[in-house]
């Protein structure tokens, strides 16, 4: 059953959308307060009821007209902040899409179990599963193995080496990131990457180690805070991290609506048919 989430860390009942109206026979489904049916990866542990939004994948523009920001770093830390600051954002983007999506807007729930409930059941897994493997990504230690990680740890240590004076206020966000991490860490390793024999049978696996949505929200503010820390420290310009509201998101859910209008106009007005059963998108 798919996903359509509250904001606060709270215990409440689970309420379903009405889904006597859906025209999808399949037994996905969004609802409104939590997760439940056949994607228990994606239940809350059992004191939030939160969720997770998938983004445009974009590249943030790194240089203007010749003009490279990232030269305002000590060398040596260029490279590495430019790369884990994109990773943020891709990563922000897409949480901010999922909530935009599933949690902002209980009429959006709505829309989506009427017109492709089954389709966005499949897509809210992977958006899922991406946000925490992006998380995770940018906090992991600085090397696995003799594999060298580009990631939030290395960077704050390589700046607080010459720079003493912004260590403190680095390693306490990094502190305050790292106590949000330790559920998803332990998803990300037992069901997201790989499959834990153990984990797969545990019936109370998502009730024990279920991830609130605060905890994500609180991840990415504290990400974001140690990269703004350091864009202001050596004078360079602001970064927005988050898309508090996603064009992308809005372009689907106009085209949703139409074609859900559209469906039960053609209800009512056989004659309205189209022949869309024909049009070329549905050739393979």
């Amino acid at each position: 059953m798919l996903l359509g989430l509250h904001c606060k860390c709270e215990t409440s009942q689970q309420t379903l959308v009405d889904l006597s109206s859906t025209r999808d026979s399949s037994e996905c489904r969004l609802g409104v307060h939590g997760l439940s049916g056949s994607n228990p990866e994606l239940n809350l542990n059992k004191n939030s009821q939160q969720p997770f939004v998938a983004g445009f994948t974009k590249e943030k523009t790194m240089t203007t007209e010749g003009y490279n920001e990232f030269s305002a770093l000590p060398d040596g830390v260029q490279h590495d902040f430019e790369h884990i600051e994109n990773e943020i954002i891709i990563t922000h983007s897409r949480w901010d899409e999922f909530r935009s999506l599933y949690i902002d807007n209980e009429l959006r729930v709505e829309l989506i179990n009427s017109v492709a409930p089954g389709f966005f059941c499949n897509i809210q897994v992977v958006q899922y599963e991406s946000v925490i493997l992006g998380i995770c990504r940018i906090t992991d230690n600085e090397s696995t193995n003799r594999n060298k990680n580009l990631t939030l740890r290395g960077l704050v240590r390589k700046i607080s080496e010459k720079h003493y004076e912004l260590r403190e206020h680095l390693d306490d966000e990094l502190h305050k990131l790292d106590k949000t991490l330790e559920n998803m860490r332990f998803l990300r390793h037992k069901k997201i990457a790989h499959l834990d024999s153990i984990a797969v049978s545990d019936p109370d696996f998502h009730t024990t180690y279920g991830i609130c949505g605060e905890d994500v929200d609180t991840a990415l503010k504290h990400a974001s805070n140690i990269m703004k820390a350091v864009r202001k420290y050596f004078e360079m310009p602001d970064c927005e991290y988050s898309v508090t509201d996603p064009k992308g998101v809005k372009t689907l859910l106009t085209s949703l609506v139409r074609a859900d209008e559209f469906y039960k106009l053609e209800k009512e007005s056989p004659e309205l048919r189209t022949g869309l059963t024909r049009n070329k998108f549905w050739e393979v």
